[in-house]
Protein backbone atom coordinates (compact mmCIF):
# COMPACT_ATOMS: atom_id res chain seq x y z
CA UNK A 1 0.00 0.00 0.00
CA UNK A 2 1.39 3.37 -1.00
CA UNK A 3 -0.12 5.45 1.80
CA UNK A 4 2.01 7.26 4.35
CA UNK A 5 1.41 6.63 8.04
CA UNK A 6 0.18 10.19 8.60
CA UNK A 7 -2.25 9.92 5.68
CA UNK A 8 -3.49 6.60 7.06
CA UNK A 9 -4.05 8.11 10.53
CA UNK A 10 -6.36 10.69 8.90
CA UNK A 11 -8.17 8.21 6.65
CA UNK A 12 -11.73 6.96 6.86
CA UNK A 13 -10.36 3.41 7.15
CA UNK A 14 -8.37 4.28 10.30
CA UNK A 15 -11.40 6.05 11.76
CA UNK A 16 -13.40 2.85 11.21
CA UNK A 17 -10.72 0.60 12.75
CA UNK A 18 -10.23 3.00 15.67
CA UNK A 19 -13.97 3.06 16.41
CA UNK A 20 -14.11 -0.74 16.37
CA UNK A 21 -11.34 -0.92 18.98
CA UNK A 22 -12.93 1.79 21.13
CA UNK A 23 -16.20 -0.16 21.04
CA UNK A 24 -14.38 -3.41 21.83
CA UNK A 25 -12.91 -1.82 24.98
CA UNK A 26 -16.22 -0.23 25.98
CA UNK A 27 -14.84 3.29 25.44
CA UNK A 28 -12.54 2.86 28.45
CA UNK A 29 -8.77 2.87 28.92
CA UNK A 30 -7.71 -0.75 29.38
CA UNK A 31 -5.12 0.31 32.00
CA UNK A 32 -6.96 2.70 34.30
CA UNK A 33 -10.58 2.53 33.16
CA UNK A 34 -10.65 6.22 32.29
CA UNK A 35 -13.11 7.53 29.72
CA UNK A 36 -11.58 10.92 28.85
CA UNK A 37 -8.92 11.59 26.19
CA UNK A 38 -9.07 8.09 24.70
CA UNK A 39 -6.62 7.08 21.99
CA UNK A 40 -6.05 3.84 20.13
CA UNK A 41 -2.45 2.66 20.52
CA UNK A 42 -0.66 0.31 18.14
CA UNK A 43 0.88 -2.48 20.23
CA UNK A 44 2.60 -3.58 17.05
CA UNK A 45 3.08 -2.08 13.60
CA UNK A 46 3.57 -5.42 11.86
CA UNK A 47 0.03 -5.30 10.44
CA UNK A 48 -0.12 -1.56 9.82
CA UNK A 49 -2.89 -0.72 7.33
CA UNK A 50 -4.46 -4.12 8.07
CA UNK A 51 -4.63 -4.21 11.87
CA UNK A 52 -6.29 -6.95 13.86
CA UNK A 53 -8.25 -4.89 16.37
CA UNK A 54 -7.94 -7.54 19.09
CA UNK A 55 -4.21 -8.20 18.75
CA UNK A 56 -2.55 -5.10 17.30
CA UNK A 57 -4.44 -2.28 19.04
CA UNK A 58 -5.47 -1.18 22.52
CA UNK A 59 -7.50 1.72 23.91
CA UNK A 60 -5.56 4.00 26.27
CA UNK A 61 -6.25 7.41 27.81
CA UNK A 62 -3.78 10.23 27.10
CA UNK A 63 -1.91 9.64 30.35
CA UNK A 64 -1.56 5.86 29.96
CA UNK A 65 -0.68 6.26 26.28
CA UNK A 66 2.14 8.66 27.17
CA UNK A 67 3.44 6.24 29.79
CA UNK A 68 3.25 3.29 27.40
CA UNK A 69 4.99 5.18 24.62
CA UNK A 70 7.76 6.20 27.04
CA UNK A 71 8.18 2.59 28.18
CA UNK A 72 8.32 1.36 24.59
CA UNK A 73 10.90 3.96 23.61
CA UNK A 74 13.10 3.19 26.63
CA UNK A 75 13.04 -0.54 25.81
CA UNK A 76 14.44 0.17 22.35
CA UNK A 77 17.51 1.85 23.83
CA UNK A 78 18.28 -0.56 26.67
CA UNK A 79 21.82 -1.91 26.51
CA UNK A 80 22.38 -5.26 28.14
CA UNK A 81 25.69 -6.57 29.40
CA UNK A 82 26.39 -9.76 27.52
CA UNK A 83 29.71 -10.55 29.16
Amino acid sequence: MDVSYLDYMQSEEWKRVKMLRLQFDGFRCVNCGGTVGLQVHHKSYKNLYNENIKEDLVTLCNRCHSKQTGISRRRRFVITDCS
